[in-house]
């Protein structure tokens, strides 16, 4: 997948939604993965077997990629010459 290419639509978001649903959404998708008795899917269709460990991880790393907007940037910092 190439940086800024097109998103499928069916993962799109729905602009229609609520930020504040958007948000108890997510904390509830992430309760889930981060369960005990989580039972994740066995092999990612490009990558193989993980574990549910490296699930969190990797799950992680995604939300945090998508995510890393909402993180304020400092003057000096890397985030904000890059921008």
């Amino acid at each position: 997948m190439a940086a800024g290419g097109p998103t499928r639509e069916a993962l799109e978001p729905d602009e229609k939604k609520d930020l504040n649903d958007l948000v108890n959404e997510f904390r509830e998708l992430s309760a889930r993965i981060m369960a005990p008795d989580a039972n994740l899917a066995p092999i990612h269709p490009l990558m193989g077997k993980f574990t549910n460990e490296q699930w969190i991880v990797m799950q992680s790393w995604h939300a945090a990629h998508h995510l890393s907007f909402l993180v304020p940037s400092t003057p000096g910092t890397a985030q904000s010459q890059s921008e």
